[in-house]
């Protein structure tokens, strides 16, 4: 089932929440996920001030932009495009984007197609990485989509022969043969729905769109065949309903795009500029305390110095003058009051019996 709130997903790599998706609609009780959404992302600002997030990602269902009116999807674009920029603007940062088309398995085709991959080839990423955005482009890299659409299609048609080939029952061979024409009639949706979300424009923050890829995490339900629904409607025919797939589900293309492509950009993610002013501020005051209290501790080491070499001064003084006495003093002496002179000079050293009570 979908998630009801928010579920946590911990790796050894990252941290993932899933939020649910009427955080992203709010077109259940607006008030109430309005609310739900906002105290979300201040639960993450207080724990995270300086990056709040690493990255976003934007679970798009095919099943679903596929199955909508042009009223719903431009509806659907809108809210995904304001929870964008709300995440921008709470956070103060600006961080990568990565939109997933999820349950492509519903393209019919799909399971047939793909069927004969082992575990490591259904880990690979099926999708495209786009360039690093360049603000001085009015279009955005979203423009990239289109291009990198029909390179995707072309690998499909690569191995059409292949697994045609390969595949004997009749009706498999039929869904293998369409579904590049399928997956190919998803491109001016797909491309469509994109640049309505991340198209740049003067009014609104840049996003940083990073990628674009297909997955199916699980398979469940009845896969949509978009060029026979097409046929149908033009024609006036009965429609084809497909069977539902039945089997262990397995999960398609989304290990290694974790792994090796999101993962490894967590640093891409700016910092919030406040926060960062503020530890500056907070630096540069370390900064200058450490600097007085050197100075506070050099100042008293001077003056320490000075008085210390002025009382070695003084002591090598009267030490002068004890020795001039003790000169003076004859061997045969027997007065006792003849040795007073010497007596109060060893007396007045500094630091002697005269300081006693200084």
């Amino acid at each position: 089932g979908g998630t009801r709130n928010c579920d946590w997903w911990f790796t050894d790599e990252a941290v993932m929440l899933d939020t649910a998706g009427r955080y992203t609609t709010q077109d259940s009780h607006e008030e109430v996920d309005r609310a739900a959404w906002r105290g979300f992302l201040d639960l993450l600002k207080k724990h995270r001030r300086r990056r709040p997030i690493n990255g976003a990602f934007i679970a798009i269902s095919l099943s679903d932009l596929i199955q909508q009116s042009e009223e719903e999807r431009a509806t659907q674009a809108l809210a995904v495009k304001q929870r964008i920029q709300e995440l921008h603007e709470h956070f103060g940062i600006r961080f990568p984007i990565y939109v997933l088309f999820t349950k492509t398995d519903l393209i019919a085709g799909f399971i047939e197609f793909f069927n004969d991959l082992g575990q490591e080839e259904r880990a690979q990423v099926w999708g495209m990485t786009l360039p690093m955005d360049d603000p001085t482009d009015p279009e955005g890299v979203v423009e990239h989509f289109s291009a990198e659409f029909e390179l995707l299609e072309k690998r499909l048609n690569d191995r059409l022969v292949e697994r045609l080939q390969d595949e004997r029952d009749p009706q498999r061979r039929d869904l293998i043969y369409t579904f590049p024409q399928q997956f190919g009639s998803l491109r001016q949706v797909a491309d469509r729905f994109l640049k309505e979300v991340f198209r740049p424009n003067r009014y609104e923050e840049r996003v940083l769109l990073r990628g674009v890829y297909f997955t199916s995490g699980t398979q469940e339900g009845t896969p949509i065949d978009r060029l026979m629904s097409s046929l149908a409607s033009t024609f006036g025919l009965n429609r084809q309903t497909l069977s539902t797939f039945s089997g262990k589900g397995r999960s398609y293309f989304i290990t290694r795009l974790l792994r090796d492509v999101i993962f490894p950009e967590a640093e891409i993610a700016g910092a919030n500029l406040k926060v960062e002013r503020w530890r500056a501020w907070i630096q540069r005051g370390a900064y200058a305390a450490a600097l007085l209290i050197t100075v506070i501790a050099a100042a008293l080491w001077v003056t320490s110095y000075a008085r210390n070499e002025m009382y070695v001064q003084a002591v090598e003084k009267q030490r002068l003058v004890v020795e001039k006495e003790i000169a003076a003093l004859s061997p045969d002496q027997s007065d006792p009051a003849a040795a007073l002179p010497l007596l109060n000079a060893a007396r007045a050293i500094p630091g002697g019996y005269d300081d006693r009570d200084a």
